[in-house]
């Protein structure tokens, strides 16, 4: 998983340190698997609690990848109180409510990662955002070694992302 992460843009968003980043919001879109090859499971906060740790200023939220009108709210409410985010998508290129929620996000203009957890090519919805990466897949090895990256425990070691 570790070999799996790939970085396409980071405009000095990375590492996310305690000492400069002040609040961090988490929002991880979540998305229920159910495929021949994967076992329907339930989202969790994983990437919460792999970032908690060494962030104690962390807030996270999970919301649904298609957000309801009350899920973004919230969401712009927490993006609003932070100072730097991270963004976990997933499908967001098939479920326009997520797409334009990233994208306001992005456009707030703080420091940001947005990490396609699932489809890379979920960057391409917000390619402006100032940090990019990837793990092509969600399951706990490929959340923890993109946490691993965010937190400048490991380097990106994926190959070059054409998008």
């Amino acid at each position: 998983a570790a070999n799996s992460v790939t970085l396409t843009r980071d405009q000095g968003v990375l590492p996310i340190r305690p000492a400069s980043a002040g609040r961090v919001g988490l929002i991880d879109f979540s998305l229920v698997r159910y495929s021949q090859v994967e076992e329907a499971r339930k989202p969790g906060q994983h990437v919460q609690q792999a970032l908690a740790a060494r962030l104690p200023q962390l807030r996270g939220l999970m919301v649904d990848s298609n957000p309801s009108a009350q899920e973004a709210a919230a969401v712009e409410a927490l993006a609003e109180d932070s100072d730097t985010l991270i963004l976990v998508v997933r499908n967001a290129g098939l479920i326009p409510a997520q797409a334009d929620l990233v994208r306001w996000l992005v456009a707030l203009g703080k420091p940001t990662v947005v990490y396609a957890a699932r489809l890379p090519y979920d960057l391409m919805v917000c390619p402006q955002a100032p940090c990019q990466l990837t793990t092509y897949g969600d399951p706990p090895c490929s959340l923890d070694a993109a946490a691993a990256v965010i937190l400048g425990d490991a380097k990106a070691r994926g190959g070059s992302l054409v998008l």
